[in-house]
């Protein structure tokens, strides 16, 4: 049987090629008896299962063994109970209203935010750098892409939104009032773990307040990775936007997921939305994956409440990330690499500035590592290989293949930078042996491409 469909031959994105390289240096972490990379570019971005989601999932699986039956399908929107319990504590967590038919359980905030894509109007506004998905689905969905936000100094801002917002009103021919998008907000952000002040907060919801025809899509993957200690010893609790200015939920969609909490593998999470849009949203999710995993389903009760009533949980994943964040971001700026600000101190995401490689060689181990990309996808050969670090797709490959490391170093330039800026994004989930291992490649790498530059430029 022949079966016909038209082939596009699209450059594969840099994660794409650092998941392909990922491949590569498995095989020989396997042969060198080390653990084999899962994804270049995801990295290990969980802390443990909460002890109270395991011992529902472990009680669920007595009861089968027990009585034999099959893992039936659950309610398209996700179980009844399941969804009141996790009403419930949103509403407790973000000091809003909130009831079982306004939510949606989803397998993860990609899920999620596929059905909010098929449903909610473009363009979609977000913030430089953004995470690739929000760019990836309106390519899928034919939708109009703005990333006309930049964080990566100032994080995000009310002059930041306001100026995205009037450069907008000038497309749509328009006043800022009557201008119309979906506006995505990821706090704390990816890849930069922004979070604005309170007073910062509220006075992003004056400038949103001017345009009410701006629907506002919450993506909060980061809001439970809040890093520190406050003066009673505690880790900082994070004030969401909708808690400050609750008048702005009626036309906004919140995403939450449990993936940083344990539950990676499960892809659960859940979906807030109004009743106007929640309708439209329950159809889209049900026709991309019929329903939430179950056992998802069943840890994220446990999993939500640890989050939003245990101090001691979220105190759990300050300490579990925030030494990791610490070393990287100490070692980036002993050379002068650290990217992000001060207010840049959540989420366990970092961003280095390594432009000064660009333009000095690849070592033999990265040449090698391309050549079998290359000769595995043949068509991209002009345009990836190289013996020169060209962009920051050869800056993470360069790093990835001097240390073999599982840490997910990805471009920047996934995220909606230049490639020749040579910023590069790097998870800080793994443990901290292979951290150090990237850590100290990073300083040999900008000492040497010093020591090259400094030779072109002086001749000594």
């Amino acid at each position: 049987m022949h079966i016909s469909y038209k082939a596009e031959a699209t450059a594969p994105s840099g994660m794409q090629l650092i998941g392909n390289l990922a491949k590569v240096i498995s095989r020989a972490r396997i042969k060198d008896g080390l653990q084999p990379v899962a994804d270049g570019t995801l990295g290990i971005p969980s802390t443990p299962v909460i002890p109270s989601a395991l011992t529902d999932i472990k009680k669920y699986i007595a009861e089968l063994e027990a009585n034999p039956a099959p893992i039936q399908y659950t309610h398209w929107q996700g179980t009844p109970e399941i969804r009141e319990a996790l009403a419930e504590l949103f509403a407790e967590d973000y000091k809003i209203p909130c009831t079982a038919e306004h939510m949606l359980l989803t397998a993860g905030n990609t899920s999620g935010m596929n059905a909010v894509y098929k449903v909610l109007e473009g363009p979609y506004i977000a913030t430089v750098p953004y995470y690739p998905l929000y760019s990836d689905l309106a390519k899928e969905y034919g939708k109009d892409f703005e990333p006309l936000i930049n964080i990566l100094k100032t994080g995000l801002t009310a002059n930041g939104v306001r100026n995205a917002f009037e450069s907008l009103s000038k497309k749509q021919k328009c006043s800022i009032t009557d201008v119309k998008g979906t506006l995505i907000i990821n706090l704390p952000g990816n890849p930069v773990g922004t979070l604005p002040s309170k007073e910062e907060l509220s006075k992003i919801a004056d400038v949103l307040r001017q345009s009410p025809g701006i629907n506002l899509v919450f993506d909060d993957v980061y809001s439970d990775v809040m890093l520190g200690k406050t003066v009673d010893g505690k880790a900082p609790e994070f004030t969401h936007l909708l808690t400050l200015a609750p008048d702005l939920a009626d036309r906004s969609v919140v995403l939450r997921t449990f993936s940083k909490n344990g539950l990676g593998g499960e892809r659960i999470g859940i979906l807030v939305a109004p009743h106007e849009i929640i309708e439209p949203l329950k159809t889209a999710h049900y026709n991309l994956v019929l329903h939430a995993p179950l056992l998802g389903q069943i840890a994220a009760v446990p999993t939500y409440r640890a989050l939003v009533q245990d101090p001691d949980t979220r105190q759990a994943i300050s300490d579990y990330y925030a030494p990791k964040v610490a070393y990287m971001r100490g070692a980036l700026k002993e050379c002068g690499t650290d990217a992000l600000g001060e207010a840049f101190t959540h989420g366990y995401i970092v961003v280095g500035d390594l432009h000064e490689m660009i333009g000095t060689p690849l070592s033999k181990e990265a040449v090698a590592l391309l050549t079998k990309i290359c000769k595995a996808q043949p068509e991209f050969t002009g345009q990836l290989m190289s013996t020169t670090i060209k962009s920051d797709f050869h800056i993470a490959l360069q790093l990835l293949a001097d240390t073999k490391n599982p840490v997910g170093v990805t471009p920047l330039s996934e995220f909606g930078t230049k490639p020749e800026d040579g910023f590069v994004r790097i998870s800080c989930s793994a443990d901290t042996a292979a951290l150090k291992r990237i850590g100290e490649g990073i300083q040999s790498a900008i000492e040497k491409a010093r020591a090259l530059n400094n030779y072109k430029s002086t001749g000594t």
